[in-house]
C-alpha cells in the first residue's frame, strides 16, 4: 500500500526538466543603462550598480533575458542605487534592498530562483571556474612548496 503522496507531489517523469544555461561569449553587447537622471535621485548610477548591470548581463542568464526585461531589471537597478545612497534613511534603505532581491529573484538571478525556475548553469562554466580558482590556490602555495621541499633536503642531507 505504502505511504500517501503529498498533496500537489508530481512523479519524476512528469515534472519540468532543467533548463541548462551556457555563459554568453565574451563579445556579448551589454545594453547600457538609462539616463540616471530619469531614474535615480542622485542623477548618476553608482559604481556597484554599473558593475553589477555589467555582470548580470554576461551571466549565462542574460540568454533568457528578452527585451521587455530590461525596463524590470532597470527598477532593480534604481532599487540597488537607492539602497546603496547613504542619504536615505536605513529604514528606506532597507526597504530598497529587500525590493531589489526581489526584483532579483524574478528574473532568475539568484540560485534559489534558478532551482525555481528550473534553470542550471553548464557544468563546463562550473568546471573552468574551478580550474581557475585551483591554478591561483596552486600560485599561491608555491613558494610554500619550494620552501617545504628545501626543508626536506636539509633533513635528508643531515642524515
Amino acid at each position: 500500500m505504502g505511504r500517501p503522496r503529498k498533496a500537489g507531489a508530481q512523479r519524476t517523469d512528469r515534472r519540468k526538466p532543467t533548463k541548462k544555461l551556457t555563459a554568453p561569449s565574451d563579445a556579448v553587447k551589454v545594453p547600457s543603462l538609462p539616463q540616471a537622471d530619469e531614474w535615480t535621485s542622485t542623477g548618476t548610477w553608482s559604481k556597484p550598480v554599473v558593475a553589477w548591470w555589467q555582470d548580470i548581463h554576461r551571466s549565462p542568464m542574460a540568454g533568457e533575458f528578452t527585451e521587455s526585461d530590461l525596463h524590470g531589471l532597470y527598477v532593480a537597478a534604481n532599487y540597488l542605487n537607492e539602497a546603496l545612497n547613504p542619504r536615505n534613511a536605513a529604514a528606506e534603505r532597507l526597504k530598497l534592498g529587500q525590493a531589489w532581491e526581489r526584483a532579483i529573484k524574478a528574473y532568475g538571478l539568484t540560485p534559489n530562483a534558478r532551482e525555481n525556475l528550473k534553470w542550471s548553469i553548464s557544468q563546463a562554466e562550473q568546471a573552468e571556474q574551478r580550474t581557475k580558482d585551483l591554478r591561483a590556490k596552486k600560485q599561491t602555495t608555491e613558494p610554500a612548496a619550494a620552501v617545504n621541499a628545501d626543508i626536506i633536503a636539509l633533513y635528508e642531507a643531515q642524515g
